[in-house]
């Protein structure tokens, strides 16, 4: 293949200049077709957020640039011992002609347990993306300040947006349908287990235990699907006005806990559930300022192929409290962009699937909504339109299909 110049970023610390290397051919998620009980609903309908995030520093396993990313196991194992897609043992002539490449339900099991609670092994073949801006943002300040201390190299500490849609269908999947799959086949019975976690996730949504996070297995080429920054730029163009909280030097050591994500969110799920219950919400209309503010650290989010700055205003906007349809907001961007530039980004193609479970995440799909038909009152595809007060009773009710209490 022709070689192409890129900034690499490796497990070892360095970032230089480097060829791509002979990266592994794409391995979509290919689990059984479909039965009378499926696990993967979301997955054959293609619901994966067009959005999301992965967060990765100069310590991070595995190796991710703007041009490629890979796990732990393709960047250290030979390619010979690199493994097929995790549902590749179900099928009788792949698990005859690759038997040593293959990974058993229990095996595979093993590997997703290990992978979600960060303790990725030289065989994990997974890559970890966020739908949630908020969680990528607290992540991303936890690993400056905790994990990698980083406080005086914020720059590499590096935030990746990824459009889904320009990469192949089945690429993605979601961490819940793969924890309700596999959580069965797990002989692992001590701390954090897979049934814990779903669990965590599934029953305890509503306080703020899901974070969006979807898994791509093997390499992936996204040039030109994604758009790369890091944490000092948002910082000096920003970040912290938008989100003072995000600021506040002490929760940077907490991702989940004390004052991580779930302190993060409290303010964010309030309104959530006023809105779904079509109550009177108390939320001030945004400021001018704010607004501008917001599309000024979104512009970190541009390239010459890709501009994302209008959904990452969007979505920097939705981590304080918004009220439907507020006029400031609306205003500011139709001042700021051509109706033109608003339809050029397929608006009506930004799927926020099961993210009704992340408050900052259903208040961008609100505001994206609300765009486009104030771009296009009359001729605009409207996206779906956003759950009524019924909103939790239908999340009960996926939770209940997943059927996670007899297992």
């Amino acid at each position: 293949m022709a070689s192409t110049s890129v900034e690499a970023t490796s497990e070892l610390g360095s970032t230089h200049d480097t060829v791509i290397p002979l990266l592994q051919d794409p391995i979509p998620f290919n689990p059984l077709p479909t039965t009378s009980n499926d696990r993967f609903p979301n997955f054959r309908s293609n619901s994966v957020p067009r959005h999301l995030f992965r967060v990765f520093t100069p310590k991070s396993w595995g190796e991710t640039t703007d041009a490629y990313v890979r796990p732990r196991s393709t960047a250290e194992l030979s390619p010979e011992s690199q493994r097929l897609d995790i549902f590749a043992s179900y099928y009788p002539d792949i698990r005859k002609r690759f038997q040593h490449r293959l990974t058993d339900p229990p095996d595979t099991a093993e590997l997703l347990r290990t992978h979600l609670n960060f303790r990725c092994g030289p065989d994990c073949n997974f890559v970890s993306w966020s739908s949630s801006l908020l969680f990528a943002l607290q992540y991303a300040l936890y690993r400056m300040e905790y994990l990698d201390h980083l406080r005086a190299s914020r720059g590499q500490v590096k935030i990746l947006l990824l459009d889904t849609t320009k990469l192949p269908r089945s690429t993605f999947i979601s961490e819940i349908e793969l924890l309700n799959y596999f959580a069965p086949y797990e002989n692992y019975q001590g701390d954090k287990s897979l049934r814990w976690l779903r669990d965590l996730r599934l029953k305890r949504a509503h306080d703020g235990y899901y974070f969006g996070e979807y898994l791509s297995q093997g390499d992936l080429k996204i040039a030109g699907a994604c758009v790369q920054t890091d944490l000092q730029a948002l910082i000096d163009h920003g970040l912290f006005g938008l989100l003072p909280e995000l600021g506040e030097e002490w929760r940077w050591k907490f991702l989940i806990l004390n004052g991580g994500v779930l302190s993060l969110r409290q303010a964010l799920k309030l309104n959530l559930v006023h809105r779904d219950r079509d109550c009177t919400m108390p939320t001030e209309t945004a400021t001018r300022d704010e607004v501008f503010r917001a599309i000024e650290v979104a512009k970190l989010f541009s390239s010459d192929e890709l501009d994302f700055t209008v959904p990452a205003a969007a979505m920097l906007l939705a981590l304080r409290q918004r009220n439907k349809k507020d006029p400031v907001i609306l205003n500011v961007f139709k001042e700021t962009f051509s109706a033109a530039k608003i339809e050029s980004l397929s608006l009506g193609e930004t799927k926020v699937p099961t993210e009704l479970w992340l408050p900052e995440v259903s208040q961008f799909r609100m505001i994206i909504e609300d765009l486009q038909r104030h771009f296009e009152p009359s001729e605009g595809e409207p996206l779906e339109e956003l759950p009524g007060e019924d909103a939790f009773e239908e999340i009960s009710a996926l939770i209940a299909g997943l059927d996670i209490s007899s297992m």
